[in-house]
């Protein structure tokens, strides 16, 4: 009989498979693929960014982002944190999605902007729910900051 397989986390097992083969397809959306290394690299750097604007274990990181490759390394940015990630759909009227994001109180706020994705930390000082950072972790046309 075999030893109990000790549980990994969702984003260690991901590093693994980086780690087993990196130039391996991870993620398509449309014509575009990501190889495992690079969302590992990019996951490992948005994750850092994300426990500077303050996530923290358990802590839970609203992501308003359209489906595709951005919204998949948000995700496991956050899996990466120990925080709990959040979908809110990004076509969601603004009213509605800040209703939402109010209700959730997270430490992070992921969402799309004219100009690329950005991340907004939570301020008890103010009264909007959420300030925004000047940590742009997208632009539009390559995906990489």
């Amino acid at each position: 009989m075999s030893e109990p397989r000790t549980p990994i986390s969702t984003a260690e097992a991901l590093a693994a498979l980086a780690a087993m083969d990196p130039d391996r397809p991870a993620v398509t959306h449309g014509d575009r693929t990501v190889i495992r290394s690079e969302l590992e690299a990019r996951t490992n750097q948005l994750a850092r960014a994300y426990i500077e604007l303050g996530v923290t274990p358990d802590s839970s990181v609203t992501i308003g982002l359209r489906n595709g490759i951005e919204f998949v390394e948000a995700t496991i940015a956050v899996w990466k944190a120990r925080a709990t990630p959040q979908p809110v759909s990004a076509r969601l009227p603004t009213i509605e999605r800040g209703a939402i994001i109010e209700l959730a109180d997270p430490s992070l706020v992921v969402e799309s902007t004219r100009s690329g994705h950005m991340a907004g930390r939570r301020s008890q000082r103010d009264s909007n729910p959420v300030r925004r950072s000047r940590m742009p972790l997208f632009n539009r046309s390559s995906s990489r900051p």
